[in-house]
């Protein structure tokens, strides 16, 4: 157990983790407007990253997201733009990409911060503007919307696709109402190929009520992690070599309701767990789970098979 604080109230879905110099960034209550830092290796709090509220330059109306940036800055993110701040956390630019959907993950790509939208990415310019990548680059613009239901799909589709980038690719989970198959792999101008997801993960996904994975990200060794939206699943997740498909299947022993699988730092799983009580009703076992997080833990991968694993696609797999 890394953090373990009954005063705590950590997003359980803004979050970023600097593989590298071992840091954790969440969104916590102590600062709805921005980010703390803490160390994956020991919980202690390392910095409060802070944003003012409002829509004036170094401004955000509330927190939507946030991502790496190089050299140790971070990215915020809020619809209609996002801020770039650099290691002290320091405003020194923004981005407000022309595109209408909300709710979005952000990424680094090829040094550049980029949104996922429907038909392909936008990325911020040379020049300030917007690189659109993919089908929408060739000039035809954004799929019509006709009705009011498609209109509730589209937005529905936004919020739940799923960006992680690593150099100059770029990796999207579309947010189909089905589980998707495929993960879309992207150069810095065009759709280069697609990943198949493993099969194992795509039944998982279509046991839960959302039907589809919740989290795409990389391990900081060059390999994609997957997950799902179950808790109870006894197969949350898998880390995947996105350059020959091969993987290994993440097994959870002992699922709870109120623990959430939300990465891979070095040899351990990264969990936060939410903040419950539990309590005996007519002799019955009842946990009331509330939305924020009061611990985070790392877990040991063990190797216990399962999936296409290549060698060295873990620490603990040689």
């Amino acid at each position: 157990m890394i953090i373990d604080d009954p005063l705590r109230a950590i997003e359980p879905y803004w979050y970023a983790m600097d593989h590298e110099r071992g840091i954790l960034y969440v969104n916590d209550l102590e600062e709805p407007n921005g980010m703390i830092a803490f160390s994956l290796a020991s919980g202690d709090w390392l910095r409060l990253i802070s944003v003012s509220q409002g829509e004036g330059p170094g401004e955000l109306r509330d927190l939507g997201g946030a991502v790496l940036a190089p050299e140790g800055g971070i990215y915020l993110w809020r619809y209609p733009k996002a801020l770039h701040l650099d290691s002290r956390g320091v405003v020194v630019d923004e981005w407000r990409p022309d595109v209408q959907q909300v709710w979005m993950d952000l990424c680094v790509f090829g040094g550049r911060p980029a949104v996922a939208v429907r038909g392909g990415l936008v990325r911020r310019g040379v020049d300030g503007g917007d690189d659109r990548i993919g089908w929408m680059s060739s000039g035809r613009g954004s799929p019509r919307v006709e009705t009011v239901d498609e209109a509730v799909a589209v937005i529905g589709e936004s919020m739940k696709t799923r960006l992680a980038c690593r150099g100059d690719l770029a990796f999207v989970l579309p947010g189909r109402t089905a589980p998707a198959d495929s993960v879309f792999v992207y150069s810095t101008n065009r759709l280069e190929r697609k990943l198949a997801i493993p099969s194992e993960l795509i039944e998982e996904a279509a046991m839960v009520a959302s039907g589809r994975l919740d989290v795409l990200a990389d391990d900081g060794r060059g390999n994609l992690v997957l997950l799902g939206a179950d808790p109870f699943a006894e197969v949350p997740g898998a880390v995947m070599d996105p350059r020959s498909g091969c993987h290994a299947l993440l097994r959870n022993p002992r699922p709870q309701l109120y623990r959430q699988f939300v990465g891979v730092y070095a040899d351990s799983a990264v969990v936060f767990q939410w903040d419950h009580e539990e309590e005996t009703r007519g002799g019955e076992r009842v946990v009331h789970v509330r939305d924020r997080a009061n611990r985070v833990s790392l877990h040991p991968l063990q190797p216990l098979g399962g999936g296409e694993p290549c060698a060295g696609i873990l620490p603990t797999l040689r």
